[in-house]
């Protein structure tokens, strides 16, 4: 696969932190809005939702800003650039979450929605640089598939982890991959090869969903430390990333693959 990737790193603001601070705290209020039509599942995940919005809320307030910012240029078999992939660092790491208070309320705007709040109390250390032994081997992977085809991978991590593996399409969509309703998390053992999908039953299958030659995908394998919960199979880039955004630096590892998907 021919890849290519290019880092840019910019400085935006200096971290709020003073220098003879490690710890920041602060009062913050974080929100997930839910249709009155959806499922049960998002209902019952919605509370969570929210908190996890105040904990990005909190680093924001400790920033000041998003300081690291990288893009991350990717380049297909056939030369096609991905859309770029800009990946927010936040530069810190929560170490105490306190709800204060939550509750709900309707939409001012919609009132088919409604609102989860939380407030929350938060202490902020400052964040790490990334771990350079926390990597892992993705082999097996093609530069091109075509319409129906199967995606398999092999995977080996040098430090025990957890993993998530997401897919980028196109309009900004995003999908959870792994794990799924068939394939639960588990822990990955360090210089242990799995093969992904695990089930011999299931597959990762792709479909080309327009009339265009070929159509540009990307897999995104996200490694962490600890067991990180993302909520929803379908979603969009764009809350992945903020995701991503959250696990500090030295307990996150990412991999990104681009290809190519064509017609039989």
């Amino acid at each position: 696969m021919r890849k290519i990737c290019l880092f840019i790193s910019l400085v935006f603001a200096v971290f709020a932190f003073a220098d003879n601070e490690s710890t920041k705290t602060v009062k913050v209020r974080g929100s997930y809005t839910v249709l009155n039509t959806s499922s049960a599942l998002e209902w019952r995940q919605a509370p969570e939702l929210a908190r996890q919005d105040a904990r990005r809320a909190a680093l924001e307030k400790v920033s000041n800003t998003k300081v690291n910012i990288w893009d991350k240029v990717e380049s297909s078999s056939s030369g096609e650039t991905f859309n770029s992939l800009a990946i927010n660092q936040l530069d810190g790491e929560i170490v105490e979450f306190i709800v204060l208070k939550e509750w709900t309320d309707k939409s001012d705007v919609r009132n088919v929605e409604t609102i989860f709040y939380c407030e929350a109390k938060v202490t902020v250390k400052k964040g790490k640089e990334p771990d350079p032994d926390f990597v892992a081997d993705i082999t097996g992977l093609n530069p091109v598939y075509y319409d129906g085809d199967a995606i398999t991978c092999k995977v080996k991590p040098y430090k025990d982890c957890y993993l998530k593996i997401f897919l980028f399409a196109n309009a900004n969509e995003g999908y959870r991959i792994y794990p799924n309703y068939i394939e639960d998390p588990f822990l990955l053992r360090a210089n242990r090869e799995v093969v992904f999908p695990t089930d011999n039953n299931w597959e990762y299958s792709v479909t080309k969903d327009t009339d265009a030659p070929f159509e540009t995908n990307c897999l995104v394998f996200v490694f962490t430390k600890e067991e990180r919960p993302f909520y929803n199979e379908t979603t969009s880039r764009a809350e992945i990333e903020k995701w991503m955004a959250l696990i500090p630096n030295d307990a996150k590892f990412l991999f990104f693959a681009p290809f190519d998907i064509r017609k039989k």
